[in-house]
């Protein structure tokens, strides 16, 4: 628990590349990605967004229980 929390916090990188294996629309409706395209998941912002991880500056291991 402590190391994953750790990790959340202070992550070895920042950002992960993916590339698409398929046209897929996002769950707005409004956006495309289409095959092949290659995205850019901001690891360190999901980690630190309120909306998955309430008080996310703080240091709490039993998120991971």
């Amino acid at each position: 628990m402590a190391i994953k929390e750790a990790m959340r916090l202070h992550p070895s990188i920042a950002t992960l590349s993916r590339r698409c294996v398929q046209n897929t629309v996002l769950p707005n409706g409004n956006i495309v990605v289409e095959k092949d395209t290659k995205i850019f998941i901001p690891v360190y912002e999901l980690h630190h967004d309120e909306k998955y991880f309430p008080d996310p500056e703080a240091y709490k291991p039993e998120r991971f229980s």
